[in-house]
């Protein structure tokens, strides 16, 4: 109960308010919050992002105490390294690295397996009903990575290969990053592991991170804990430390994502902001379609993001979010303000 607690306010400050910074923490608007068990005849008005974070660090450390040594029966409830995980997550989002780095190793530690996808087949080249052939996918109720896992599948809403086909794919900035290192002759199995292509436009890639039969569906994107993100903050909190064992600490994952463990030679004498760069953007490969891409943005400066949309007759619509712009930040909803005046809305 803890665990979620901390994860549901985790995601309401991370929609509904600013990006956590130190310096304005304090005074930043956050969200309403209500930890008692009774009903309380008062409205609650928005406490400051700074208390919000301090009460999710304060439940999920309770839950790390709680759930230790406790035997996990099923990954739709949390054990002990995945509560670990999101707590080192929340620490990054702070800018508390040590904490982070700490945690993130603890987590390894009681047990982070990765999942080798030389052995792994997680080609688009059959039918998971067909009985010949039954695929495999990262986020599933089999895979070894998959620590807690809670929600619904968003992606294969958002990204069908039907008669809507188009409606969202993946963008070709993403698709970019998985041939980046082609030309040293290395191959990132992400991409044919990850996405499908469309049978209809061979422009179209989409997330194939799970299956898109419904009764074969057991594990959800909406809200999924891995493995893989425990290396990735470490290595992050590590290099933003200046550490450079963050090196180590990344290449133990890619290794278990590029053809025949060769990864790219460039990741070698990295250090300080190129360092930093180079693991926010193997992030950015790794932890694609698992709803992080947003709270990544807004927790590393906000940039300015431009996105295109194929209207009718193929017109191409722009739209653009400015570096820093208050719609960072989601509007609290017209009917919650109503039922609730001591809420002030957002810029």
């Amino acid at each position: 109960a803890e665990f979620l607690r901390g994860a549901y306010y985790y995601l309401l400050v991370n929609m509904y308010a600013k990006p956590y910074v130190k310096a304005t923490a304090s005074s930043d608007m956050g969200v309403p919050l209500n930890i008692t068990e009774k009903i309380e005849d008062k409205y609650f008005s928005r406490e400051s992002v700074e208390t919000i974070y301090k009460q999710i660090v304060k439940d999920l450390k309770n839950a790390v105490d709680h759930l230790a040594g406790i035997q996990q029966a099923t990954i739709y409830r949390v054990n002990e390294t995945a509560a670990r995980i999101l707590l080192s997550r929340v620490y990054l989002y702070m800018g508390e690295w040590e904490l982070a780095e700490v945690e993130s190793e603890k987590a390894i530690q009681a047990g982070c397996p990765l999942w080798d996808l030389n052995g792994v087949d997680m080609t688009d080249n059959g039918s998971e009903s067909t009985g010949n052939l039954k695929q495999q996918y990262m986020i599933s109720a089999t895979s070894p990575e998959v620590l807690f896992t809670q929600g619904m599948n968003v992606m294969n809403l958002l990204m069908y290969d039907g008669t809507n086909v188009g409606r969202f794919k993946a963008s070709d900035e993403l698709l970019q990053l998985y041939s980046k290192y082609s030309g040293e002759g290395i191959t990132d199995l992400r991409m044919t592991g990850y996405f499908s292509v469309s049978r209809k436009k061979s422009d179209c890639y989409f997330s194939r991170k799970t299956s898109v039969l419904a009764k074969d569906i057991k594990a959800f994107d909406a809200f999924v804990i891995r493995s893989a993100e425990a290396y990735l903050n470490k290595a992050e909190a590590q290099a933003m430390q200046g550490k450079s064992e963050a090196i180590q600490t990344l290449k133990t994952l890619l290794e278990n994502r590029f053809e025949n463990g060769e990864i790219p030679t460039s990741i070698d004498g990295l250090q300080g902001e190129n360092l930093v760069r180079f693991i926010r953007e193997e992030r950015r490969r790794e932890l694609c379609f698992e709803c992080h891409r947003w709270f990544d943005l807004r927790r590393c400066g906000m940039p300015e993001m431009i996105h295109e949309v194929t209207i009718n007759k193929g017109q191409v619509q722009e739209y653009r979010l400015a570096k820093g712009s208050d719609r960072y930040v989601l509007p609290i909803p017209k009917k919650v303000l109503d039922k609730n005046p001591a809420l002030v809305q957002n810029p």
